[in-house]
């Protein structure tokens, strides 16, 4: 059986040992790390069968993916997917990954369940997404279905409506130049372009377009109007007339309005 010849501190990895043996043919030399040889005891002068140094070499391999997974975790809360790839992306071997990841469960270092709780938690707070839009995140990091609709009710409808309505106020004052009638296709886009539901979607959309009056259709008119005019300033009059009429009716002005904004325009005399 090989004898363990010598022990020295790995020169690049100060944490790493180099271990050497007296027979080349099995292994003359491995490198493990400070836990595995605590773990095994080793010394200078022991004596190790195959099975035992396969066993050390296995071991050593997923202390070391151990401990780079803490090193991964110590970051951030992640999925088991997450860990794993992580795992791979370093050249782990798959049975070491899946060694690495059960024993992380073991301990309560993953757990998708916990991890979806969290994520979504800090995307109702932090952003200004949806729960499909969340749902669909969750799905990347390989959460299971079951878990995503079991932990997805904590965003639940009242969060949404509250959550819809901040960002419709806000999106709706950077849109003045908008009619009521392109605002409400736009809106709803909006929101369901950010993961909510149709339910909260044509709730908020309805009570935000209600604090909505002629008002803003008139200053609205008046701004694409005024695009309207520079478009078509070298077309003639009568024809620009047409073509603003044309342009305003595809911005979603009704034909009175139009009409009227039309008829009223100075520079069309």
């Amino acid at each position: 059986m090989p004898v363990i010849t010598k022990i020295a501190v790995n020169r690049q990895q100060p944490n790493n040992y180099d271990i050497e043996f007296d027979q080349k043919d099995w292994f003359q030399t491995i490198t493990i790390c400070k836990d595995t040889l605590i773990r095994f005891r080793l010394s200078k002068g022991m004596e190790l069968d195959e099975n035992q140094l396969q066993q050390i070499v296995f071991e050593d391999e997923v202390q070391k993916g151990f401990n780079r997974a803490i090193s991964y975790l110590s970051h951030s809360m992640r999925s088991v997917k997450q860990v794993k790839d992580h795992l791979s992306e370093k050249g782990f071997p798959s049975y070491v990954v899946e060694e690495v990841i059960d024993r992380l469960k073991q301990k309560g270092y993953v757990n998708d369940k916990d991890f979806a709780r969290s994520f979504i938690q800090t995307y109702i707070k932090t952003t200004d997404k949806g729960p499909i839009a969340v749902k669909k995140l969750l799905q990347d990091k390989g959460i299971d279905e079951q878990t995503i609709e079991e932990e997805i009710t904590l965003f639940s409808l009242d969060i949404q409506l509250e959550k819809a309505r901040r960002l419709s106020l806000k999106w709706v004052k950077r849109k003045q130049g908008l009619s009521v009638s392109l605002l409400k296709e736009q809106l709803y886009v909006m929101l369901k372009r950010k993961g909510y539901e149709d339910e909260a979607i044509q709730e908020v959309v309805y009570e935000t377009l209600q604090s909505l009056d002629e008002a803003h259709n008139l200053a609205a008119i008046k701004i694409q109007g005024e695009k309207a005019l520079k478009k078509y300033a070298k077309v003639p009059p009568e024809e620009r007339k047409w073509k603003i009429k044309q342009f305003l009716y595809r911005k979603g002005f009704s034909s009175e309005l139009i009409h009227r904004y039309v008829e009223n325009l100075q520079e069309l005399e």
